[in-house]
Parts: structure tokens; sequence; C-alpha cells
């Protein structure tokens, strides 16, 4: 049976050599966002800063990455972000999504939810707010999408019923 292909966003073993320069190179795989593994290193005055110094640039690559393989932030979080951008939808974020499904993940809000979601705020509080939701939801997961965290909008997925 073959390996499991490395994550996304991850490395594998990290090797440590001692070079004619007498620096010490630390190498590893580490698949990037856009699914290829290459190898990868650094060098440091010890193992352990050349091990420190591939670290550092590992995480920095998956944090300037199109794709997040382990990280899976929160609709608060994204919707923090998005509302920068739409100021105009902070009080709908506020008063209709963070209250109930704020703690979700992107990969927790499935159309189901959304649908959910969507269904109770226009039970609760009437169709504008409904469509004000719906509105304010895609332009989450929209972020979301644009940040590399998914590959489909939730709220605008065909099985998602309109309020």
């Amino acid at each position: 049976m073959p390996r499991p292909r490395t994550p996304i966003g991850e490395h594998g073993a990290i090797h440590t050599n001692l070079t004619p320069a007498g620096t010490y190179y630390a190498r590893t795989r580490y698949r990037f966002p856009d699914g290829v593994t290459r190898l990868v290193g650094k060098t440091g005055t010890t193992p352990a800063a050349a091990r420190a110094a591939l670290l550092q640039y590992v995480a920095d690559v998956r944090e300037r990455g199109a794709v997040h393989g382990t990280a899976d932030p929160t609709l608060e979080q994204l919707g923090g972000e998005y509302v920068e951008s739409a100021p105009e939808h902070r009080d709908t974020f506020e008063r209709y999504v963070l209250p109930r499904v704020g703690k979700l993940t992107v990969t927790e809000f499935t159309p189901q939810r959304a649908t959910r979601l969507l269904v109770a705020v226009t039970a609760q509080h009437g169709a504008a707010a409904g469509r004000a939701t719906r509105t304010v939801a895609a332009g989450v997961m929209d972020h979301a999408i644009r940040r590399g965290y998914t590959a489909h909008n939730s709220v605008t997925d065909e099985r998602t019923t309109r309020p």
C-alpha cells in the first residue's frame, strides 16, 4: 500500500548535514499550495539554528500560501476580516451570522447549515433580514475562497434555498 500524500502546507522529516563550509544545512520536503512537493532547505551555524531557520521558512510559506492545509478558520475570524472591507455589512454579520454560526469553521459550514441559518433568520426576523444574512454569509464565504480556505461557497451552492 502506498504512503499517503503529505497534506498541502505540511512538511516531511527534517534532515541536517554539515556542509564543507562548516555550516549546517537543514532540508525537508514541503507540499506547496499548488500541490507540488519540493525540497526546501536553510542553513545555520548549528543544527538547531538550521532547523529553526527551516521551520521559520516553512511557517512563512504557509502563512503566505493560497491554501492552508491544516488551518481552518472560524466564520467569526473570516467575518471580522470581511467586514473590514465591507463595513456596511457589520451590523448584519454581528446580529444574525455571528451568534448562530460564528464558531463554525469554514469546512463545518455546509450548505445544509447555511440553509438552516437562512431559514431561521427569515422565520424570526423577516424576509429582508434573511436576504441580508444571505448576502453577508455569501460574502464571508467568498472571502474564504479568495483566501484559499475552501473551493466552494456553501451559501450560493445550488442546494441552498433562498429565503
